[in-house]
């Protein structure tokens, strides 16, 4: 048998280990399961198709600030903690934060909406989905 060496990160390990004890499986049996399943295509005609309620709720967790937005942000945060933001600049941090804000009450509303339809925790649907609780600076 050939050998494939992966690299996956920490938080893929411990989904993929968990779902492989669900299953009952080691990791590596989990694993070429999955693969046998997906290769045949008895895994694409059980993958259930999203209702557009749940594509429309996908789509607002999945809304956001462009890069160039969070580089200008990050960057008014460095100036403020360098005390040298301007009146003009405090003005705009505070904006920008404030949209921040109303853009995450948002999402999470979104998705305790979908863990609703899907019948599931925030939590686990927020794991299913490969959303971290943000660290605080």
């Amino acid at each position: 048998m050939a050998a494939v060496t992966l690299e996956i990160t920490p938080d893929l390990e411990t989904r993929l280990r968990r779902e492989a004890a669900r299953e009952g499986l080691d990791p590596q049996g989990y694993i070429l399961s999955t693969l046998r399943q997906h290769l045949t295509g008895a895994r694409r005609a059980a993958v259930p198709r999203l209702t557009a309620a749940e594509a429309n709720l996908l789509q607002e967790i999945n809304r956001g600030l462009s890069a160039e937005t969070w580089q200008h942000y990050n960057e008014l945060k460095e100036k403020r903690r360098a005390e040298k933001l301007t009146a003009a600049e405090q003005a705009e941090l505070i904006a920008l934060s404030d949209r921040i804000e109303e853009m995450n009450v948002r999402r999470m509303a979104s998705v305790i909406q979908l863990a609703r339809l899907r019948q599931t925790s925030v939590d686990d649907l927020m794991d299913d989905l490969g959303i971290k609780s943000p660290t605080y600076e």
